[in-house]
């Protein structure tokens, strides 16, 4: 199921082949009869590819929501929005034994002892329960300035973000680091008092 939505409503990459792979074997089969029933079935494929690439563009799943609200996050952090990542935060956070008001207190001290540059987030792993839950995780990569010893440089880590959707909007109710060679933190708590290895 993740695959045909991925082709039909996510992925140009994937759906592109097989719309030409498709619309070359019906111009194969008009060239070859010539007839009007053929003629019609290659200007049909042209037709449905143009319609299902421009649905592709119109339609946008709650995996692509989710990504595009991640990447959203980042672009805040460079831009040191505080504000910008709050709203995004549900009421009902609570992760390493912080809720939302620390948390957000903790991402205000960061982003005014560090700069953050140019983030880019890849790799993205995501899963949807009943349409109300989501874990999201993925890839973080940029430069850091003005860190503490062991956070600054650049370098990549790995993070899951954990949503509940409140009406039309996905809120973050959790997060926490990955460990990897790149980044020795496996929670937030670790990352808040810069322990790590």
């Amino acid at each position: 199921m993740d695959l045909i939505r991925k082709t039909l409503f996510e992925s140009p990459l994937y759906l592109a082949p097989l719309l030409l792979v498709g619309e070359f074997i019906l111009l194969r089969r008009w060239a070859a009869r010539r007839t009007p029933k053929a003629r019609r079935a290659a200007l049909a494929g042209v037709v449905v590819a143009a319609l299902l690439l421009v649905m592709q563009y119109v339609v946008v799943t709650e995996r692509e929501r989710l990504i595009r609200l991640c990447n959203e996050l980042a672009a805040a952090a460079v831009d040191g929005d505080v504000a910008g990542i709050g709203k995004h935060v549900s009421d009902r956070f609570a992760t390493q034994n912080l809720n939302r008001d620390e948390f957000m207190e903790w991402v205000r001290r960061g982003l005014t002892a560090v700069e953050v540059k140019s983030a880019r987030l890849s790799g993205f792993e995501v899963s949807i329960e009943n349409g109300q839950r989501a874990k999201v995780t993925f890839t973080a990569s940029a430069r850091v300035y003005g860190a503490a010893e062991g956070l600054g440089g650049s370098r990549p880590s790995r993070w899951e973000l954990h949503f509940e959707k409140t009406g039309d909007r996905w809120l973050i109710v959790f997060l926490t680091p990955r460990r990897s060679a790149f980044f020795p933190f496996d929670s937030l708590g670790d990352l808040l008092h810069g322990v790590g290895g």
